[in-house]
């Protein structure tokens, strides 16, 4: 039920209106949704509205720049439930005696109905809002008693049907626990399988029927008819199951092995998903670009970035005294600053992007869109972090030989460890950047690197007190891949 409408908007004013009165601030916000909510209750579906009405009554405000508009009654109040969601849930209105709320559960349960059918009435004109309850985390979906009312007032005749299919006599009800009990014993059949079956046969709603076996499980706990299916998949099953279907197993098979309905399955994987986004480190540089609307066209976030950097003028730095299997990472000409400073920006806007989703993700049911749209977000960022590894490789390699003239030992082993013990550097210089500022990225790198070898120039700082290793190429390519992979970082190929 805590669940954000998918709906979108019919009218486009009204829509484009949203969008207006989300960058408003939001201590406006409650005034504007109890005149939103007031006005849907007032409307007609079967008439006609001017826009520049229903904009004045939920801002108070009219423009003599509106264009004339007729907006159809029926698609008006759609929209301004719509409106009211997306409004609430970027500022949850809060609870009080004089603006008291119903949850989902209390409504069902003052009008013996399911909260199933609570929710499809949502989207046949039941208008909701989202509230911050005292001592909750989560921002929650309640109904106001005018807005119940409203609704009880337009669709008496439905509200009577969906309370009496509702209603069960003790009788049929036991008749219907024995019967869904044998059907079990006889058979591995679901929940959801039996509600079906059980529905049909006796001429009842598949939810009422549900609902019934539901309750009964959870109010018999020693006298269960689903034993195996009631209990939750602990970790190690969770992650059982994201491997069998990482692995192409089909999704009825999974569900057959686990003793579990499919959907049971795809909430788990819902749910691991979530588990490990909350893992995710998502901290970044902000910057005001960031909160632009038109952020991802201005970033090119969406389509990537295609184009060729360009490069620096002027020789590379040498590499001729470097393993042949590790030159190819360091024989390039310096990227372009500018091309630098794009990549990185990307870098700490897809990250705040996905941090920002991840703020508002519903955890109790998330959506698998939100959950796809910030692993691609934290993914697009790893790899823009790569490829800013890889073009500030020769600046690396620059460093440390700017900081050999004043060392005696000059050997291509004293290079590798310096190379190695580099990657840490490179990798909290790209977090810790400032996007902001003008300066080059590779010489903030460079002052980074520089610093840290004037402090400990000793060899590779994952084998203390050991002899240096030969500065072989295999050897050599793996030290520097595996510095790279402690740090979360992948290398190109080397050509």
């Amino acid at each position: 039920m805590s669940r954000q409408t998918s709906q979108s908007f019919r009218c486009h004013p009204i829509a484009e209106l949203t969008r207006q009165l989300l960058i408003a601030p939001a201590s406006i916000r409650p005034t504007q949704v109890r005149h939103a909510e007031a006005l849907h209750d007032d409307l007609e579906p079967d008439r006609n509205y001017p826009f520049d009405f229903i904009s004045y009554h939920i801002t108070g405000y009219r423009s003599d720049a509106t264009p004339p508009m007729l907006l159809t009654g029926e698609a008006v109040m759609a929209d301004l439930r719509l409106l009211i969601d997306k409004l609430t849930h970027a500022t949850p209105m809060p609870v009080t005696d004089d603006d008291p709320v119903q949850s989902p559960e209390s409504l069902a349960e003052r009008l013996n109905i399911s909260t199933k059918t609570v929710s499809r009435w949502r989207g046949q004109g039941l208008r909701w809002r989202w509230v911050a309850q005292p001592g909750h985390k989560h921002k929650v979906i309640a109904f106001t008693p005018q807005a119940v009312e409203a609704f009880l007032r337009r669709h008496p005749q439905r509200v009577a049907r969906a309370s009496d299919r509702t209603r069960i006599d003790p009788r049929t009800r036991q008749q219907v626990i024995e019967r869904a009990r044998r059907i079990v014993q006889a058979k591995d059949a679901s929940l959801n399988q039996v509600a079906l079956h059980l529905a049909k046969k006796i001429g009842r709603a598949h939810q009422t029927i549900r609902l019934l076996l539901e309750h009964h499980d959870r109010d018999n706990p020693q006298d269960k008819i689903f034993i195996d299916r009631t209990a939750p998949l602990d970790a190690r099953q969770q992650r059982r199951i994201a491997h069998l279907h990482k692995s192409g197993v089909p999704m009825s098979q999974i569900a057959s092995h686990f003793n579990r309905t499919r959907s049971t399955i795809y909430r788990s994987m819902r749910h691991r998903r979530v588990a490990v986004i909350d893992r995710l480190r998502l901290d970044g540089v902000a910057s005001p670009r960031f909160e632009q609307d038109d952020a991802d066209r201005l970033l090119a976030v969406s389509g990537g970035d295609t184009q060729q950097p360009a490069m620096r003028a002027g020789a590379s730095v040498p590499v001729d005294d470097l393993p042949p299997e590790i030159q190819p990472l360091f024989n390039a000409p310096r990227a372009d600053p500018d091309w630098l400073g794009l990549l990185l920006t990307r870098y700490n806007y897809l990250k705040h992007r996905a941090a920002t989703a991840r703020t508002s993700l519903n955890r109790y049911d998330p959506r698998v869109a939100d959950l796809d749209q910030i692993e691609a977000d934290a993914r697009a960022a790893a790899a823009t972090r790569d490829r800013v590894v890889a073009a500030s490789l020769p600046a690396v390699l620059s460093a440390v030989r700017r900081h050999l003239v004043s060392q005696p030992d000059h050997s291509p082993a004293h290079i590798l460890d310096l190379l190695v013990a580099s990657v840490p550097t490179l990798v909290e210089a790209i977090d810790r950047y400032d996007i902001n500022r003008a300066q080059p990225f590779d010489h903030y790198l460079t002052y980074l690197l520089m610093r840290q070898f004037a402090v400990d120039d000793s060899p590779d700082p994952d084998a203390p007190g050991r002899a240096r290793r030969r500065a072989d190429g295999p050897e050599a390519l793996k030290r520097l891949r595996d510095a790279a992979a402690r740090h979360g970082v992948r290398l190109p190929a080397a050509q």
